[in-house]
């Protein structure tokens, strides 16, 4: 439809303009030339936009099919999973939100869609999955927190002690992964350095490469 109004416009912009000119030849072949440019264009964009519909159709087709079998995927046993539990040297800190943390099931589950669980597991699952996942959140985050506050009192060796640890479980929070390779410049220790790198590879949330650019630009300068 688009493409055939801008063929009436520049026809009838074609006729005006070769009625008012004293060179109609020359503006007529200009007009095509211009025409051509724009239809071909035109028909360019449309068949663009006609494709990226088609494949969102599909992909949406295809989540809601995933989503719809997931629902109905039976429930599996979770007991095998790899829970995290926090060590003695992280629970004698006393900090007592860890310590809440400690009594409950903790698993990291970033980067995996709920569809995805949902098929592995069993839909009724996700409510108890989620809420495991959950708390590793909050542990990540409370050690991010309480690490910083080591740092900022000067009390590096605990600090590092967390940072490992958060490190260890795949934190996707930066300012602790560049708070554990900065203690290794500090300590001229690139080797831990590389395999903090080498750890991060294994972060999989989309801060993740973000996360492996900064360490191996605080390598580089080390």
């Amino acid at each position: 439809m688009i493409v055939e109004i801008i063929f009436v416009v520049f026809l009838l912009n074609i006729i005006i303009t070769s009625k008012k000119t004293k060179t109609p030849r020359i503006d007529y072949t200009m007009n095509l030339i211009i025409l051509a440019i724009v239809l071909i264009s035109t028909v360019a964009i449309a068949i663009a936009i006609r494709r990226s519909a088609k494949m969102q159709k599909k992909n949406d087709e295809s989540f809601w099919d995933r989503e719809h079998e997931a629902n109905f995927t039976r429930k599996k046993s979770i007991s095998d999973l790899n829970y995290i539990n926090i060590p003695d040297e992280i629970l004698t800190l006393g900090d007592s939100v860890i310590a809440d943390i400690a009594c409950k099931k903790i698993l990291n589950l970033n980067g995996i869609q709920n569809t995805d669980l949902k098929l592995t597991y069993g839909a009724a699952n996700i409510t108890e999955l989620s809420e495991y996942d959950q708390n590793y959140t909050d542990l990540i985050t409370r050690l991010d927190t309480i690490a910083t506050e080591m740092l900022e009192g000067k009390d590096i060796a605990n600090a590092k002690t967390v940072l490992v640890f958060a490190t260890d479980i795949s934190t996707d929070i930066l300012r602790s992964w560049e708070q554990l390779a900065n203690i290794y410049v500090e300590e001229n220790n690139k080797a831990n350095i590389h395999i903090l790198i080498k750890k991060a590879e294994n972060i999989k949330t989309f801060r993740g490469p973000a996360i492996l650019r900064r360490l191996n630009q605080i390598l580089d300068m080390s």
